[in-house]
């Protein structure tokens, strides 16, 4: 994979999740490529980590198999490819990723239909009803903005948005800023629930 990426006119710089992020960040990468799989489990924080660090870095999640609910993850961590294919796929993906766009290899893409499937079939999440600032927010933060990118475009402070996304968590019930991106998408795919109060 690493020869296939550099005949593509890729530099491709080591990582290990064990704490080689800080020396992966000086080097300010334009798309990094992850296997959130370490220990046989699936890493959420991982991308969490390298996303928070590396806000304007493009993530590819590269994994023989992730199951519906870790492909979810990936994209709300802001994977804009996500993909269990063959080398040369790989280097196609992140070629289209690198000019703005997404991929994702067939098989992953039915699991993301299967997956929005089961949270539109999921009995809709307990809460209050959200604020409409904290809408404004989850729906940047489920285009995968960061919160320092949804401060600037809301004019707010970063603790601020911080704030209204722990309430917003705490309406929806939810213990991960995930899983409330998640209900709150859900919730948006019901035509009968209202978000606010």
């Amino acid at each position: 994979m690493v020869s296939a990426l550099e005949k593509a006119g890729c530099a491709v710089l080591p990582f290990a999740p064990d704490g080689a992020l800080d020396e992966v960040v000086r080097y300010a990468p334009d798309a990094v490529i992850c296997d959130p799989v370490t220990g046989g489990k699936f890493s959420s924080q991982l991308l969490q980590d390298i996303t928070s660090a590396l806000p304007d870095a493009r993530l590819v999640v590269v994994s023989s198999r992730l199951m519906a609910q870790e492909v979810q993850e990936a994209v709300l961590a802001r994977a804009r490819a996500v993909k269990s294919d063959s080398t040369a796929v790989l280097v196609a993906a992140v070629g289209l990723v690198l000019l703005g766009g997404s991929a994702f290899s067939p098989l992953i893409a039915g699991d993301m239909v299967s997956g929005l499937a089961q949270a539109q079939a999921a009995p809709p999440p307990r809460g209050r009803g959200l604020s409409g600032r904290e809408r404004q927010i989850f729906e940047l933060l489920a285009q995968g903005k960061a919160d320092a990118e949804i401060a600037s475009a809301l004019r707010i402070s970063q603790r601020t948005v911080q704030g209204h996304i722990t309430n917003a968590k705490n309406k929806l019930g939810s213990q991960s800023r995930i899983e409330a991106i998640v209900k709150f998408l859900s919730l948006l795919a019901q035509p009968f629930v209202s978000l606010s109060p």
